[in-house]
């Protein structure tokens, strides 16, 4: 933890109280798909998963900090 915290940083990675939960609070498509498979059982083989669209609102810098709309003036 990073302190003091700017009102522009994102907020950190959500880690939960067991992988479970981590994997349920993740944004990774893969992760998704191993809850499903968790779940529902293995996909058939020829299976592949192309997310439609991107499903993070951040965007990843070198930092690990990014800003809600890139670099801030000031």
């Amino acid at each position: 933890e990073v302190t003091p915290q700017q009102m522009q940083w994102r907020p950190g990675p959500y880690i939960g109280r067991d992988d479970r939960e981590t994997l349920l609070g993740s944004a990774d498509p893969q992760d998704w798909v191993k809850l499903s498979t968790m779940l529902l059982g293995p996909p058939p083989k020829s299976f592949t998963f192309a997310p439609k669209h991107k499903s993070n609102a951040y965007g990843a810098t070198e930092a690990g900090v990014a800003l809600y709309d890139g670099e801030m003036n000031g």
